[in-house]
């Protein structure tokens, strides 16, 4: 599988001279040691010390591919490193879907890359080729995730800032264009709460960029002064921008304070925008100290909007799992026609 599964993307830099950003190196390959020499000095070090993009650039492109077939079997995720992030620094626009394929052929094969390798690689994808990586993207999607999709966007960023936020603004559809896109146009509010909430009011309140900025724009808004909560900030949105924050809020709350999660979504549970997908990780925490309580509480709540399932369900699956006989007799008062029945607990 390749990809990430943790650790968020950083806000875009400065933007850079592209030409400098994405030099291929042909003019400089006389320079230093030739491409010859450097990889094998590289394959000499039993270390796998750390390979700088000027050397990597003085290879040629097979050179690197080689190179970075060997270092993606090396198990020691930090010399991996080491070895690999100058290197795929080094890459140009035709070196990126093999480059891909190389790291995704040894990590499907059982050793795993180092997460920094994942990053460098999208994130290079995005400097000398980032419309090429998004249609990757968008034919691979599966094993990618949303953070993926910001390091692309991060290295255009870099290179041509016009570009990435023209195509940011056009309307997505998929989660990991909507992921890149909010990585454009929260970078594009300079890290101000402020700014990114008058962005947000001008887009629509519907559209998956929306949602996907609004949990940036949580972030940043929990930093402001006095240290607002999820609820607080959830409540000083415009009511369209509160139905599309429903799910982050109660996502947060529970993060950080449970039985706060609770409050609120007994408050909530009616608002447009109720999406109990979410509520799975509190019905957890809240079972693991009163599993019964916690039942009987969910069962009393709205119902879902839409196919979601009802957080009663997973409720009452816990309390069964830690007192059947109890769970048991409680559904068996419940009207036949009950959701919640023993009937319908014992299918």
């Amino acid at each position: 599988m390749a990809g990430r599964w943790t650790a968020p993307a950083g806000q875009g830099t400065a933007p850079v001279d592209p030409a400098a950003a994405g030099d291929s190196g042909a003019s400089r390959t006389a320079e230093g040691p030739s491409g010859r020499a450097a990889i094998r000095n590289t394959e000499r070090s039993m270390n796998m010390s750390r390979l700088s993009e000027q050397v990597a650039r003085r290879m040629t492109p097979q050179q690197r591919l080689d190179l970075l077939s060997k270092g993606a079997l090396v198990f020691d995720g930090r010399k991996q490193a080491d070895m690999l992030c100058g290197l795929i620094a080094a890459m140009t626009k035709e070196e990126m879907a093999e480059a891909t394929r190389l790291l995704a052929q040894a990590q499907d094969g059982g050793n795993s890359c180092s997460q920094a390798v994942w990053d460098g690689l999208w994130k290079q994808w995005g400097r000398v080729d980032p419309v090429g990586c998004v249609e990757y993207f968008a034919a691979n999607p599966d094993s990618k995730s949303r953070t993926d999709a910001r390091f692309l966007m991060e290295g255009w960023l870099e290179v041509d800032p016009d570009a990435a936020l023209a195509w940011a603004k056009q309307p997505k559809v998929t989660r990991l264009d909507a992921a890149a896109a909010s990585m454009a146009i929260t970078w594009n509010s300079n890290g101000d709460a402020k700014r990114l909430g008058e962005e947000l009011i001008s887009m629509p309140a519907d559209s998956p960029v929306t949602k996907e900025c609004l949990l940036d724009y949580f972030d940043l808004a929990s930093l402001d002064k006095g240290s607002p909560s999820a609820a607080q900030i959830h409540e000083g949105l415009p009511p369209a921008l509160q139905e599309a924050a429903w799910p982050v809020t109660l996502q947060r709350l529970t993060y950080t304070d449970p039985q706060a999660a609770k409050e609120w979504l007994e408050k909530h549970a009616d608002d447009p925008g109720q999406d109990y997908n979410d509520a799975g990780r509190l019905i957890y925490e809240l079972s693991k100290h009163d599993a019964e309580g916690t039942a009987k509480w969910a069962a009393g709540l709205p119902p879902a909007q839409g196919s979601r399932p009802h957080p009663a369900q997973e409720a009452i699956h816990r309390w069964l799992g830690a007192d059947r006989e109890a769970a048991m007799a409680w559904l068996a008062t419940l009207p036949a026609d009950s959701p919640w029945s023993a009937k319908a607990a014992s299918e």
